[in-house]
């Protein structure tokens, strides 16, 4: 009995439409499209032995549908909660949506998560719980979870995530295009992110070819550097923030590619 009550198991909560939102948005100025995410990919990257997603499908008729129109959406998005259900392990609960338009809203939704959530406190199954997400609202919630003795970790969008729910879990994760790429289907070679290189090897090895400042501007407080080859064969870019870069550079073909990784891990750059 005792080694059932010292398990170190996992179980993460998701706040479905907190997650979809800014998983979207990130991924889609990625790849120019909307991708799923696959919770097979997420289970695993939080090591978790059960997860539990809370939403709500959006089954109101819009003015503008007509009926095979609404049919369908509304099919899309069982078909997409039905393949989270197929996952070991994975559990859908649904609340329900209220209101038109803008003033739609997810009604139950948050009261579902933290009633389970609590229930499997009490009753032992878990030491470590992990929520998606970054709703101020679930304070109190985490707050007495830690008060019972669990271990809480709160994981959300780097730039969408409150200070109070950080401040009351016992750890805390920022998602963000590096984390979100990681929970698609699509395969590494296929993400296409920019490669890392030894900043001064990658220099000892093209010294001879030549480089030529292309840009320079601001992030931040920091200065940002884009060198390119003279044959135009390539380019590098590299900032000033040793937290960052480390003694790398990223290194590509399409600077276009880097810049958009940068501005969406980092946040914008102040060209001059």
């Amino acid at each position: 009995m005792s080694n059932i009550s010292q398990k170190q198991n996992t179980y993460l909560f998701i706040d479905g439409s907190n997650f979809r939102q800014y998983f979207n948005e990130t991924t889609q100025k990625w790849f120019g499209q909307q991708v799923d995410f696959d919770l097979q990919q997420i289970k695993y990257f939080f090591q978790a032995e059960k997860v539990f997603y809370y939403d709500c499908t959006d089954d109101i008729k819009t003015d503008n549908e007509n009926q095979q129109t609404f049919d369908e959406r509304v099919e899309a998005q069982e078909k997409k909660l039905n393949k989270i259900r197929e996952v070991e392990g994975c559990h859908v609960y649904l609340g329900s949506l209220s209101g038109k338009g803008k003033k739609k809203r997810q009604k139950e939704v948050d009261v579902l998560l933290a009633v389970q959530m609590m229930e499997h406190a009490f009753r032992g199954n878990m030491r470590k719980a992990v929520l998606l997400s970054g709703d101020k609202d679930f304070r109190p919630l985490v707050e007495s979870l830690v008060r019972l003795g669990l271990f809480i970790e709160v994981v959300a969008d780097q730039h969408h995530i409150s200070t109070d729910l950080i401040h009351s879990a016992d750890a805390n994760k920022k998602l963000s295009i590096d984390e979100y790429l990681q929970f698609t289907p699509i395969n590494t070679e296929k993400r296409g992110l920019p490669n890392y290189q030894n900043l001064q090897i990658f220099i000892e090895r093209y010294r001879d070819d030549g480089f030529f400042l292309s840009k320079q501007g601001k992030w931040k407080d920091y200065d940002v550097y884009i060198f390119s080859r003279n044959d135009n064969s390539g380019s590098w870019f590299t900032t000033n923030n040793v937290s960052i870069h480390n003694n790398t550079a990223w290194v590509t073909k399409d600077i276009n590619n880097i810049l958009k990784y940068f501005e969406l891990r980092f946040g914008e750059i102040d060209w001059k």
